[in-house]
């Protein structure tokens, strides 16, 4: 006799980056759908980043009778289920959570993403706030960000950074082999805070379930950045944009040389200025006040 087990999804985590999903100035976000599905089709996270189960995590998959899918957008949690689609083949706790690490896959990542790193404030991105967090009110507090429903914006901001002291107690019950790299953390319990309303399953008669209505997907998106570009003619300064542009992987950003580019340059038939790539950055200036400048050589 055959035996088949049946799955349904839990909740599912997109990890998306303007920088690969933008079209030159166009918003993925304000594309019509036609488009939208395009810049997804050719869009893979995992070449930014990865994401990967912590060892315990693989554990509790494992025990939970669970399965992690990945796919070009994010990772998928399929929970094994009974007849009833909705029902867990083994029960869950509230309280259980599953933790995955983040790390950096792109080498020129910090060049096209607006967001400055800190090795000993990691990203956060959970539904429910750690214990050792910095507690509200503080005198001059972050506020704590939620990780976002895919309904939600999802920009990845400093908001996401917690402290150290939180970073410290997150990773330290890691292996060292997963703390290599390491730039953030997923973590996401099966009830979350109240406040947050971010739950994965729905109770009934104190029986946890898979959500019926619909399951669980949330958002992260990373913000590209947008720099000055500096043109070069034989490894000579030949001139700057006047404005900040945005660094796209697809798309291509018309520069009109004789009101955009300082000094100003003749506009030549049948030739557009090039957009920049993001191996060669420049950054003029000290930090905090420093401007990034990404170079051209024509």
């Amino acid at each position: 006799m055959t035996y088949s087990r049946h799955y349904k999804t839990l909740f599912e985590i997109l990890i998306h980056h303007d920088y690969a999903l933008n079209l030159g100035e166009e918003i993925f976000d304000e594309m019509p759908a036609a488009d939208k599905s395009v810049q997804l089709s050719r869009y893979d996270f995992s070449s930014i980043v990865e994401v990967i189960p912590t060892s315990e995590t693989v554990k509790l998959l494992k025990n939970q009778r669970w399965i992690l899918r990945t796919n070009n957008e994010g990772i998928r949690i399929m929970a094994a289920v009974t007849a009833d689609p909705k029902e867990p083949f083994i029960p869950i706790s509230d309280n259980l959570a599953l933790s995955f690490v983040m790390r950096v896959k792109d080498s020129y990542f910090s060049n096209f993403t607006d967001l400055a790193l800190d090795s000993k404030r990691m990203l956060l991105f959970t539904n429910f706030k750690p214990v050792h967090e910095i507690p509200d009110p503080d005198p001059d507090p972050d506020p704590f960000s939620y990780i976002s429903l895919s309904s939600e914006s999802g920009d990845v901001t400093d908001n996401y950074k917690v402290s150290e002291l939180s970073t410290k107690m997150l990773t330290e019950d890691l292996p060292d082999p997963e703390k290599i790299g390491l730039i953030g953390m997923f973590t996401i319990r099966m009830k979350g805070d109240p406040v947050a309303n971010r739950d994965v399953v729905e109770t009934v008669d104190d029986i946890n379930y898979l959500r019926e209505a619909a399951k669980t997907t949330f958002r992260i998106q990373f913000k590209n950045t947008h720099s000055f570009w500096r043109y070069y003619k034989k490894s000579v300064f030949l001139a700057d944009t006047v404005h900040k542009w945005p660094l796209t992987k697809y798309g291509f950003i018309t520069i009109n040389p004789g009101t955009e580019l300082l000094p100003p340059q003749p506009v030549q038939e049948n030739y557009a200025y090039p957009n920049p790539g993001v191996s060669s950055i420049e950054k003029i200036g000290t930090v905090p006040d420093h401007q990034f400048y990404s170079v051209i050589f024509i």
